[in-house]
């Protein structure tokens, strides 16, 4: 069983552009026997680059997160923690923050940004 959690963005190509996202990536993220997370974090940024006019998400995100079976990742007091305490390679807190949710509980992030590879974050580039 692997254990995944998604960058935003890669969310968001899921629900809106599965084109972007390979097929033997979509087959893992798909397979029951994995599990796949969604920071609460990611509902915030959606919802932010939304009212921001940066993002065209047009459904609901928790819906979209169901009927796609993923599980939602709380953000705890120690994440954030965990966050703060990353050295200071990448800017984006978003990001940051979910580096720190990936290490703390021991999930695979999914991401297109290879900045983030340089925390040694175990992680699959989109």
């Amino acid at each position: 069983m692997k254990r995944f959690l998604l960058d935003t963005h890669v969310f968001v190509w899921l629900v809106e552009e599965p084109g972007q996202i390979t097929r033997s990536l979509l087959d893992e993220l798909a397979d029951i026997d994995n599990e796949v997370f969604l920071s609460a974090a990611s509902f915030w940024e959606i919802a932010m680059n939304r009212n921001r006019g940066r993002m065209k998400f047009e459904g609901n995100v928790i819906d979209e997160m169901r009927a796609a079976k993923f599980r939602e990742l709380p953000v705890t007091g120690a994440h954030y923690e965990a966050a703060v305490a990353l050295p200071e390679i990448h800017k984006d807190p978003f990001d940051r923050l979910l580096v720190a949710q990936a290490l703390a509980e021991g999930l695979i992030l999914v991401t297109r940004d290879k900045l983030l590879a340089a925390y040694n974050v175990p992680m699959i580039r989109v």
